[in-house]
């Protein structure tokens, strides 16, 4: 597909103006979640800014190729007197006019209902500038109960983190998750990303236990929701390990089918698609990770590193290596 078929949509963070900052989670996510859902469909291509960001000046927004984003979001979050207000606005990015904009109030606990709502008026709006019905692809999700969320946002908060100590920080708000609602997909993903990282590159003593906790638990998240395509790319990720590779490439092409637009799943395919050999694959998808998030390159530059080292193409790997160095 030539990128003339997608519209560049631009998710900018939040702006939180609750006087509860310890609420400021949920605003974060609020914005990360909207991100996530939209990237899901293929005729998008979302580009994601980090939140430290100025959301003011939008002139100096750009895609990697130097071009501007067709369109970009913005909105605010306030949670005052148990009652949440989001408001959320829609500006075509070339003329800086406002498209559509909305606002969703309700309680904390109607948060996902919320989040719904907006996520298919903004499809709706964008559907009259393309010949897709894009629509007909929402596909409703479980009802996630407030509490479970909430945990599952502190928990892949230490995820994020990478130590022994906050994996098992992680742990327990995943489980205090599954205690809540045992059908939560997502936090079941969570407790297979603490094995996976104990038993990949951490607590090498723990190995079979760790092996085993990872692959259950992925499967598991899995087979409650065979759409949730981090759990994909974890058993792809654990059948490398294991030498099943044909099995590997399986659940990463699932995960990259499931969805082609969140960089952080895209530039671990891309990692893992070098040992399988699909060089030219992992290349584009490194790229298409700069792409879509090209504030962050930085972090994807040790990916790139090893893919052009095992490309043989030297002079780009020493490149990439000397800048990340920097």
């Amino acid at each position: 597909m030539d990128s003339s078929d997608h519209i560049t949509l631009a998710v900018l963070p939040f702006e939180d103006l609750s006087l509860e900052k310890d609420l400021n989670i949920f605003c974060r996510s609020f914005s990360e979640d909207l991100f996530t859902e939209l990237s899901k469909f293929r005729h998008f291509q979302i580009i994601s800014y980090p939140s430290n960001i100025s959301t003011t000046d939008t002139s100096s927004l750009m895609v990697s190729d130097g071009s501007k984003p067709d369109y970009f979001i913005q909105g605010s979050f306030r949670y005052e007197k148990d009652s949440v207000r989001i408001n959320i606005r829609l500006y075509n990015n070339q003329t800086q006019h406002l498209v559509w904009g909305s606002r969703q109030e309700g309680k904390l606990t109607d948060l996902g209902d919320m989040q719904e709502s907006l996520l298919t008026e903004i499809v709706g709006i964008l559907q009259q500038q393309i010949n897709y019905d894009l629509l007909s692809r929402i596909k409703k999700r479980p009802k996630v109960e407030l509490k479970a969320y909430e945990h599952w946002l502190y928990g892949i908060d230490e995820v994020k983190k990478g130590s022994v100590e906050n994996d098992i920080k992680a742990r327990e708000h995943f489980e205090k998750a599954i205690q809540i609602q045992p059908g939560y997909s997502l936090a079941y993903s969570g407790m297979s990303l603490t094995y996976f990282n104990e038993w990949s590159c951490q607590l090498w003593n723990r190995w079979d236990i760790s092996k085993s906790g990872a692959y259950e638990w992925a499967q598991k998240a899995i087979e409650l929701d065979d759409q949730n395509y981090i759990a994909a790319l974890i058993l792809g990720k654990i059948f490398s390990f294991e030498g099943a590779y044909e099995t590997a490439e399986y659940y990463l092409r699932k995960s990259f089918l499931l969805n082609q637009n969140d960089p952080d799943t895209l530039i671990q395919i891309a990692a893992y698609f070098v040992y399988l050999g699909l060089y030219s694959e992992s290349v584009k998808l490194y790229e298409r990770t700069l792409r879509l998030n090209p504030l962050n390159t930085s972090e994807y530059l040790p990916i790139g590193s090893i893919i052009f080292f095992e490309l043989g193409e030297y002079e780009k790997q020493h490149h990439l290596f000397c800048i990340h160095k920097m």
